[in-house]
């Protein structure tokens, strides 16, 4: 086969391409640049009209134009009407993509500077707590051994009172709320992200590969934050029991249900609760790529035949 037949046949493969199909090609051409800054330098590099995204407008604007070639009132009607249908659709599925990546962009920002906050506290969390139990176990021997010596007995005076202020061990109640609150947050958008996925791209990721990399590791980063959580809350109360000793005012004051052996964070109960909200934001961002495309064509109505006419000439076609 010659160079040009091969042209030939993609260009024919091309024109019956589908909007959604472009999309596609769209998304995959893009998901091979890890950012939009990146895909956008590679982008400037060739002609516009070598880039996928204005190959899809061209293909589909000579779908219509093989599909209605004729001039009398019912075909321009017919190409008017399939041009509409078609250019709307695909304007709306790269809007989509828009607006989908640009809000897992700003989430990954704000989201990956909380996930890393909760997971630096949790640390600190454990820590103060094992500490504040020794603490109050060397306070409980200190105070039952006086020193004979004047010397020795005020530095054990002295050991006591920086034992006794040493604070009590946190609380956990704000921080498993902001963390279950993150997490659904975080959850709730990636499932958002696979329904429209799902949907309007036959499953094909649509993200870049940063923003992609980036949202999957802030759920990572929570998921195994609840799991060192739930872990030290499991191997504290088994030290409580072995021990006798009653942490009322430490971490474990703060866990709904430990006493019965549950863990603090069901994140299995979170993933779930993500489903209702995670539709409701994926609808939210495909009524408005519809409402963008239609808002967009209706504006342009007057000015459908000059355009219309201008592809045409493009194109070669005859007047």
């Amino acid at each position: 086969m010659t160079a040009a037949s091969n042209h030939k046949r993609l260009n024919a493969v091309e024109v019956a391409l589908s909007p959604k199909q472009w999309a596609i090609r769209v998304a995959d051409d893009q998901r091979r640049h890890s950012s939009a800054i990146a895909w956008i330098q590679a982008a400037v590099t060739v002609a516009p009209e070598d880039t996928p995204a204005i190959r899809g407008w061209d293909a589909l604007a000579r779908q219509v134009e093989d599909r209605y070639p004729g001039n009398k009132p019912g075909d321009i009607q017919a190409r008017s009407k399939l041009s509409l249908a078609l250019f709307q659709e695909y304007h709306a599925l790269l809007g989509l993509q828009l607006a989908v990546g640009t809000a897992t962009a700003l989430l990954n920002v704000a989201a990956g500077q909380k996930a890393a906050l909760k997971l630096a506290r949790l640390e600190t969390m454990v820590l103060r707590d094992a500490f504040g139990r020794t603490s109050r176990k060397a306070a409980v021997w200190l105070a039952e051994y006086p020193a004979a010596d004047a010397d020795e007995e005020a530095n054990r005076r002295d050991m006591l009172n920086e034992l006794a202020a040493y604070p009590e061990p946190s609380a956990a109640d704000d921080w498993i709320a902001a963390v279950v609150g993150l997490a659904v947050e975080v959850f709730t958008h990636r499932a958002a992200v696979q329904i429209v996925q799902d949907r309007f791209f036959d499953g094909h990721p649509i993200l870049f590969q940063d923003d992609e990399a980036g949202l999957n590791g802030i759920v990572q980063t929570l998921e195994d934050a609840i799991a060192v959580f739930n872990e030290y809350m499991t191997a504290k109360a088994a030290l409580d029991r072995a021990t006798g000793e009653n942490t009322g005012g430490a971490v474990a004051s703060a866990l709904p249900g430990e006493r019965e052996g549950k863990p603090a964070i069901n994140i299995d109960a979170i993933r779930a609760s993500a489903a209702s909200p995670a539709k409701i934001e994926a609808d939210k961002w495909i009524r408005h790529a519809r409402d963008n495309a239609k808002y967009h064509y209706l504006e342009r109505r007057q000015a459908n035949a000059f355009a219309w006419k201008e592809i045409r000439e493009w194109l070669g076609a005859r007047p």
